[in-house]
């Protein structure tokens, strides 16, 4: 599943890549990178809002049918029903989305990853280091 490219850097690197940073040495991972999930979900809903879509939270998807051009989606706020349309549909439900795809009714033809439970593995450096990636 990928690979992983790491670069090493001396005090002449790290002030160029990282002004603000005093050390003697880094390591740099181009292929690898950190990002905040919230900024990113915030920037996703600006994209949504721009183009005129909407976020509706707390709803629970209770079916989702093929119909027209795209896709018709059932669900409930509270304990009011909605239907809406939309000609592209993402699950991004997280750990939800599985329960979300039960709900595809007559939708065979998507193709769904199963649910798989792992655990992570850390390890631990027995020198002092500081990874700035």
């Amino acid at each position: 599943m990928g690979f992983l490219i790491l670069n090493t850097g001396d005090r002449q690197k790290i002030k160029q890549e990282e002004p603000e940073v005093q050390a003697v040495a880094a390591l740099f991972s181009p292929s690898t990178g950190i990002i905040s999930a919230h900024d990113l979900m915030t920037a996703y809903l600006g994209d949504i809002e721009s183009c005129g879509g909407s976020f509706v939270g707390q709803t629970r998807v209770t079916s989702v049918e093929q119909g027209g051009k795209g896709f018709i989606i059932t669900s409930q706020i509270g304990g009011d029903s909605y239907k809406f349309t939309c000609e592209k549909l993402i699950n991004a439900a997280g750990l939800g989305a599985q329960g979300i795809h039960a709900h595809l009714n007559s939708i065979t033809a998507l193709m769904f990853l199963p649910y798989i439970c792992a655990k992570g593995v850390t390890s631990r450096c027995l020198e002092k280091v500081h990874l700035i990636n």
